[in-house]
């Protein structure tokens, strides 16, 4: 179980890396201008709900890539 909940942090930290730096401006482009203070307080949310997070930006990845292929 200890593997588990480690595997899990794990990947939170590193998905949580990737959204104060990137992945927050992709589900809200507003979020761009976001200070690195206050991106880094984003970071033990995104550490624990990477799950949820990853779902939305892959749903705004799709969005705008379909609207590409119809353009």
């Amino acid at each position: 179980m200890l593997w588990i909940t480690n595997g899990y942090l794990i990947i939170g930290l590193i998905f949580g890396v990737y959204f104060i730096l990137a992945g927050c401006s992709r589900i809200d482009p507003t979020a761009a201008s976001a200070k690195v203070l206050v991106r880094l307080m984003w970071l033990p949310a995104a550490l624990l709900l990477w799950p949820l997070l990853l779902t939305r930006i892959l749903q705004v990845n799709r969005r705008e890539g379909n609207s590409e292929v119809v353009k």
